[in-house]
């Protein structure tokens, strides 16, 4: 064992760790705030979709509002799901490299905090997609079989 860490309790922040924590949050920061711009552009599309699809040719029927407007809805409604996992990773970011400045131990522990959110959020939302992915499969096999027992 490394006599470095033999007499100390609990765990110890040396200098190789802050520097790996201070890397990580710097990607982090980066992926969330490339993130926060695709985001605007998400939005941006969603607020406009309407208009772009309804100035497609032979786009004047009532049914093309309808689904341009579910198209937007659906844009909106993503992004901002989508923003909550960025906000996480921006905190976490941020509350890092605040701890590392000031060797904070309240900051380090938001940090965290942000992480394991962040983390957890996109598990739930994995774990939602797959389950409706499930379901489409599970659907599209009863379909296919009922198909199959109608010829």
């Amino acid at each position: 064992m490394n006599d470095d860490f033999s007499n100390s309790r609990g765990l110890v922040i040396d200098e190789h760790i802050r520097g790996f924590l201070s890397e990580v949050a710097k990607w982090a920061k980066l992926l969330s705030i490339v993130g926060f711009v695709g985001l605007a552009f998400v939005a941006i599309i969603g607020v406009f979709f309407g208009s772009i699809f309804a100035g497609l040719p032979g786009a004047a029927s009532q049914e093309v509002y309808a689904v341009s407007g579910a198209y937007s809805f659906i844009y909106v409604i993503s992004g901002a799901i989508y923003a909550i996992p960025l906000y996480y990773l921006y905190s976490f970011a941020s509350c890092t490299k605040l701890a590392l400045q000031n060797d904070d131990q309240v900051y380090l522990r938001q940090a965290f905090e942000r992480l394991k959110s962040h983390y957890k959020f996109l598990g739930i939302m994995t774990l939602l997609v797959l389950g409706f992915y499930l379901l489409i499969f599970l659907g599209a096999l009863a379909f296919g079989g009922f198909a199959l027992l109608n010829q």
